[in-house]
């Protein structure tokens, strides 16, 4: 409310107009800081860690966990490497009509710390052995395997990439060699292009561009969580660094686990 938000800016020091007008755009988990330095901070705030105390205590149900029995649970959980999304469950309780059960899907991945221009870092689906351009969403894309191809087809692959859309004649031009049919069909049976009549255009689910364009910023977390399915990896470790490698040095990975979240109707 416009009247509730002056009043508050006015009672707090270093609030600017700039600062008044992205008060009202914080999403859901952030907080604006004032009072500690002379500017005001923007900071994430985690989930809390702690039980919520003060509740009334139902002594009619007597199959109801005693506060000791929830704490051992609590204490039994294993403490796991996790990457978490943005949106939190909680959030995407908020967020649902109807009545829905949030999942908690732990999948299992690779954190791979490369160097390129610079340093960073991808995440790898261990299931797929795909790279997750996307941790919110879940987005992912394949690593082409350039040991099975020919020099010839991943020349075609640069000249798509760099021209997004060509035809044979184009193709043939550019490369110099009449024989390009059995290429493109081979690249096209692989995924690697999408055939549309006789226009060729490079396949949007592999990953063609530097490997910094798919790097994550999340950290990894290690916390206990409550889920109801923690997926086990069926990826090959030394395969998947092996086939990165063809793109960037790989320096460092860590093993751990995206947290995803669905909603599924009725309990």
């Amino acid at each position: 409310y416009p009247n509730d938000l002056k009043a508050l800016t006015n009672s707090l020091e270093g609030i600017t107009s700039e600062s008044e007008k992205e008060i009202q755009c914080l999403p859901i988990g952030s907080a604006l800081v004032t009072g500690i330095v002379d500017l005001p901070l923007f900071v994430l705030i985690r989930p809390r860690k702690t039980h919520h105390g003060g509740t009334t205590v139902d002594i009619l149900q007597k199959e109801s966990k005693g506060m000791l029995a929830e704490i051992e649970d609590f204490n039994a959980q294993e403490i796991l490497p996790l990457i978490k999304p943005l949106t939190s469950k909680k959030d995407i309780e908020l967020m649902q009509t109807g009545k829905k059960k949030i999942m908690t899907t732990l999948l299992p991945c690779r954190l791979m710390t490369c160097k390129g221009d610079g340093h960073f870092q991808i995440l790898v689906d261990m299931i797929t052995g795909e790279i997750i351009t996307d941790v919110n969403e879940y987005q992912s894309k394949r690593i082409p395997d350039l040991s099975k191809m020919t020099q010839k087809q991943i020349r075609i692959l640069q000249i798509l990439h760099a021209h997004r859309k060509k035809n044979k004649e184009q193709i043939i031009r550019e490369l110099g060699d009449f024989n390009v049919d059995t290429h493109l069909n081979q690249l096209g049976g692989k995924g690697y292009i999408q055939i549309n009549g006789e226009s060729y255009a490079i396949s949007q689910r592999y990953l063609f561009t530097k490997l910094e364009k798919a790097a994550i910023f999340q950290k990894i977390v290690y916390e206990k969580i409550e889920y109801d399915t923690k997926l086990d990896s069926k990826m090959n470790l030394d395969r998947i660094k092996d086939a990165v490698s063809r793109f960037t040095d790989v320096l460092d990975t860590q093993e751990c686990y995206l947290v995803r979240y669905k909603a599924e109707n009725g309990f």
